[in-house]
């Protein structure tokens, strides 16, 4: 449901290095949470991250998903990551990351009002590509801020293969995009499959 969507799009904020892999080997919410907690892991997330994180660890909902794909790039450019979370019924998610605290992440989202596409959008696309590629199955995206916009992104610049795949995409209050861009890649074509949710008190997703 929307609330499942806006936590797994929230958990892809965590910064797990060395816990979930870069391809398709798996570890549990829980014993990711274990490694995470850890006395000798670094953490540096924010502490409502971390408590999402130890709530989803000890919850029969999440404790059982399995982690994959985990990705984290920082460039002069772009700020991207992105992570594979497949729940235990095995209904498969695919969240982007937001901008973080970086001031990469905040030059690329003023680089969106102008820029066709900015890096991490084209990082959306092949990520999608790649991993659903592999997956061959039908999914669900999604990701919080500007991670919903490449959500979108992504799912309009995926292969039509994967595009037919795809179940819903959730953008919480993420920003849209020109109207020459919706135009050249066929939103119509996808916007049934939107779910666009914007907190009264939206700035960015507006």
């Amino acid at each position: 449901n929307d609330i499942d969507a806006l936590v797994l799009a929230i958990f892809s904020y965590l910064n797990l290095p060395g816990i979930v892999s870069d391809d398709g080997s798996t570890i549990t919410v829980e014993a990711a949470a274990k490694k995470y907690f850890s006395a000798d892991y670094y953490r540096n997330d924010h502490s409502y991250y971390q408590k999402l994180f130890k709530l989803m660890a000890r919850a029969e909902r999440f404790k059982d998903a399995k982690l994959s794909y985990y990705v984290n790039t920082l460039t002069d450019q772009t700020q991207f990551s992105a992570i594979k979370i497949q729940l235990s019924n095995g209904i498969n998610f695919i969240s982007f990351r937001g901008t973080d605290d970086s001031l990469v992440g905040w030059k690329e989202d003023f680089n969106m009002a102008f820029l066709d596409p900015v890096p991490g959008q084209g990082f959306a696309a092949k990520y999608m590509n790649m991993v659903t590629g592999r997956l061959r199955r039908k999914f669900y995206t999604g990701g919080h801020s500007k991670g919903g916009n490449f959500a979108v992104y992504a799912a309009l610049n995926c292969t039509k293969e994967v595009q037919e795949r795809i179940l819903c995409v959730y953008n919480h209050d993420g920003p849209g995009f020109r109207p020459e861009v919706l135009a050249r890649f066929n939103y119509q074509g996808l916007e049934d499959k939107v779910v666009r949710i914007l907190p009264h008190s939206s700035l960015v997703g507006m």
